[in-house]
């Protein structure tokens, strides 16, 4: 039996002000994770109704591969700057 994927959904409230600057990070992260063997499909949206709110949508190959990803230099840079970046973040795994 082979291994399952893992999806991945995060949901980012920027702080007032920071818009621009957290799309340009998660965008810039899109170029990076796509880049990863494990990685199946990354995708960023802006949401409709608030321009303040992203949606990161991601799906891998395997729990291995997200964890991966979740070590990589480009998204501990990520998570060191959120606190600045963001109100509210949910991030779930499934």
């Amino acid at each position: 039996m082979s291994e399952k994927t893992l999806t991945c959904v995060a949901v980012f409230a920027a702080r007032e002000g920071k818009a621009q600057q957290l799309k340009e990070v998660l965008d810039d992260l899109v170029v990076h994770t796509r880049k990863e063997p494990g990685c199946l499909s990354y995708e960023v949206f802006t949401s409709t109704e608030d321009s303040q709110r992203f949606l990161v949508n991601e799906l891998y190959k395997s729990k291995a591969d997200f964890e991966f990803h979740s070590n990589t230099s480009y998204l501990k840079a990520l998570k060191s700057a959120l606190p600045k970046l963001v109100e509210e973040a949910d991030i779930r795994t499934y």
